[in-house]
């Protein structure tokens, strides 16, 4: 399975994504540049300002009209305070 991590905001999303990553990884699973491509693709959101809220809103939109069949998964502060919102956007997990 190929999946993809988009990274918005402070280096605690950085590392965290760092993270998922090499556990997806040794998991077995592939790392894909290509959104279109990918089986799982994660977003780690960002709330510090409401253009951060944005930016992850339009990048959520982005990746399911890119990829409409993909496990979309949504992770950081964005997702915990706009919940209802993305799973409004097609969010899976």
């Amino acid at each position: 399975m190929k999946f993809n991590i988009i990274t918005l905001g402070c280096k605690v999303n950085t590392y965290e994504s760092e993270f998922m990553k090499a556990s997806l990884l040794s998991h077995g699973y592939l790392y894909s540049e290509d959104i279109g491509e990918c089986d799982v693709i994660i977003v780690n959101t960002c709330s510090v300002t409401n253009q951060a809220d944005n930016k992850s809103a339009k990048l959520i939109r982005q990746a399911r009209r890119n990829n409409p069949n993909a496990i979309l998964l949504v992770c950081g502060c964005s997702s915990q305070y706009k919940k209802e919102a993305y799973l409004d956007l097609g969010v899976n997990i």
